[in-house]
């Protein structure tokens, strides 16, 4: 009974033993799973981030690049306006003139 007893001990500290030695495999597989998975996790997350900035990165350049052209075309088009306001007024004058000259060749003429 003792002999027993001594193999039963010996049985369940043997059982024991590898339960804890099963227990500490899994703890170590599964904190080396979780720490892969949020490293894993966070390189993404950067990736995108990245993918993000550099899109954005484009469309301000993008953006730049039009407002430089529409700098570019608003200079020239009030260089277009200045030409016309400068001949109209200049055709103001013709008119004014020929109005002035013609009502004058009325007077002489009567």
């Amino acid at each position: 009974s003792l002999v027993q007893a001594d193999n039963r001990r010996s049985r369940s500290r043997e059982h024991a033993v590898e339960a804890g030695c099963t227990l500490l495999g899994e703890t170590v597989v599964f904190s080396v799973s979780g720490i892969v998975m949020a490293y894993e996790y966070h390189k993404a997350k950067e990736a995108e981030h990245r993918k993000e900035e550099e899109a954005l990165d484009r469309i301000r350049h993008e953006a730049n690049f039009a407002r430089v052209e529409l700098q570019s075309q608003i200079i020239t088009l009030e260089a277009i306006v200045a030409d016309q306001s400068a001949k109209l007024t200049a055709l103001q004058q013709s008119v004014t003139a020929l109005t002035a000259a013609r009502d004058s060749s009325k007077r002489f003429l009567r």
